[in-house]
């Protein structure tokens, strides 16, 4: 089965070559001499993160090498074996360099310039880089390939595509990135997920603990204490002040009784807000929840994130929502386009992903009526949520920046609507609004986000509150 020999003999090869790529890469990314990405743009930096340490490398090299191994009797390799064919016509079979550097090079060229269209090499990739390499074989071999012989690849590709998807998806592969937010002095880690659109990775140096909040370990709840949870955006997780100087962590200072969570997340918004807490809910086990709205750009947050919309008046997840349109069927691509070009998704694609996620805008005026009701629907459906489990539901509404500033309008139109929302579904609700007037001590000149004193104010505005109202 002279075929067969040449098949398996360009396989090795291009397994080696792919060996040898990966290790030398991730090498050079230990020792931090790689930085790619899409340029930072002026409000906030946004990269990929490259593996800044030994430990980082070996991590990488261990859990790539067997991948590669899995995926080696598959697509991936048999792109070495047009090039071994070509090679045999010139006599070079006899050179294992020469063999080994035409497989890569082969390959490389193959995912380049043949499939430019492809922008996430799944199952039409695949199909096509199979059909080339066997119609190469089989024009080189000057007979027609037995039916057995084609039966048997096929079913070792399929076998090898299998094993390693389901190797890449135990193991957690996502496509990883940073954000360094404006005023900061480092950079986050975030991944992006098809449910949420993104989620921040653990950074323990960062106060960023292992659920990607930034608080500490969530232990087990205590008898003791009732466990009130703050949902919101990045008004309560707070990045330009300590996580001690947080509104949630200077509410638990004032509630003794209380053990309050900072579930706060930069960027998120109402919809994502809501998901998250349908994923935390059951290991959490609030007793209260307290949700903190930014109306100055929340409604433009669910236009921009598009992760849920109306059908006949009913909530529905948007499918293909703007992350899960981006990411290929199957996730080995995400690690082969890694590997090969350091890239987790085109470049277009990856520059498109900042705006998309982190970059805020004020919300249209006036908010179409549309976006109104899929605001009002988001929130009835936490409180419906909330209601059946027993947990309490209070909102806590934040002014902008602009509107704290001296001699600013009394009023805002998105704050009223929403506060309006509220009331309607029986919330129980602090609209800081008018408190906030006259204060631009309230927020910082940098990002327009609490300064510690702003976030004493929200705190003591929460606990005044409660001690007010009969229903806490």
């Amino acid at each position: 089965m002279k075929f067969l020999n040449h098949l398996r003999r360009a396989e090795a090869s291009a397994i080696i070559s792919l060996l040898c790529v990966s290790a030398i890469f991730a090498i050079v990314l230990a020792l931090g001499h790689w930085q790619y990405g899409p340029s930072a743009p002026a409000q906030d930096e946004f990269h990929l993160a490259p593996i800044e340490s030994m430990q980082g490398a070996l991590y990488f090299a261990l859990h790539i090498f067997p991948i590669i191994a899995l995926v080696g009797f598959g697509p991936v390799t048999l792109l070495g074996a047009p090039a071994y064919a070509i090679l045999v016509l010139l006599k070079c079979d006899r050179w294992p360099f020469v063999m080994l550097l035409g497989a890569a090079v082969c390959a490389i060229s193959i995912y380049y310039q043949i499939f430019p269209l492809i922008k996430h090499p799944g199952w039409p990739g695949t199909a096509c880089i199979m059909a080339v390499a066997l119609l190469t074989h089989t024009l080189f071999s000057r007979r027609l390939i037995p039916l057995a012989s084609l039966l048997y690849w096929l079913f070792i590709v399929a076998l090898c595509i299998v094993f390693a998807e389901v190797t890449v998806r135990l193991w957690g592969l996502s496509p990883r990135y940073s954000l360094k937010a404006k005023g900061l002095d480092y950079a986050l880690p975030f991944v992006l997920d098809e449910e949420l659109l993104y989620r921040f990775l653990p950074e323990p140096a960062r106060s960023i603990n292992t659920q990607g909040f930034r608080d500490h370990e969530f232990p087990a709840k205590s008898p003791d204490k009732k466990r009130l949870v703050v949902l919101g955006d990045s008004f309560p997780m707070g990045l330009i002040v300590t996580p001690s100087d947080t509104f949630p962590k200077k509410l638990e200072q004032l509630l003794p009784n209380y053990e309050v969570l900072n579930l706060g997340v930069q960027g998120y918004g109402p919809d994502q807000e809501l998901r998250l807490y349908s994923k935390i809910e059951a290991s959490l086990q609030p007793d209260e929840v307290i949700w903190s709205l930014f109306p100055s750009n929340d409604y433009n947050d669910l236009i921009k994130n598009n992760l849920l919309h109306l059908e006949s008046g009913e909530l529905v997840a948007t499918n293909p929502n703007p992350i899960s349109q981006k990411m290929p069927l199957l996730h080995t691509p995400l690690l082969i386009r890694y590997l090969l070009s350091g890239h987790f998704l085109p470049p277009e694609e990856e520059a498109s992903l900042h705006p998309m996620l982190f970059l805020d805008h004020e919300s249209p005026r006036p908010v179409s009526t549309e976006t109104i009701r899929l605001m009002h629907e988001i929130l009835k459906s936490m409180q419906t949520r909330l209601k059946s489990s027993g947990v309490a539901l209070s909102a806590v509404v934040i002014p902008s920046y602009e509107q704290a500033q001296l001699q600013a309008p009394v009023t805002h139109e998105l704050n009223l609507r929403t506060v309006h929302i509220l009331n309607e579904l029986g919330i129980s609700t602090i609209d800081l609004s008018q408190a906030f007037r006259n204060h631009p001590e309230y927020y910082t000149e940098e990002d327009h986000h609490l300064s510690v004193t702003g976030h004493r104010a929200v705190a003591a505005a929460i606990a005044a509150d409660r001690v007010s109202s009969p229903l806490h």
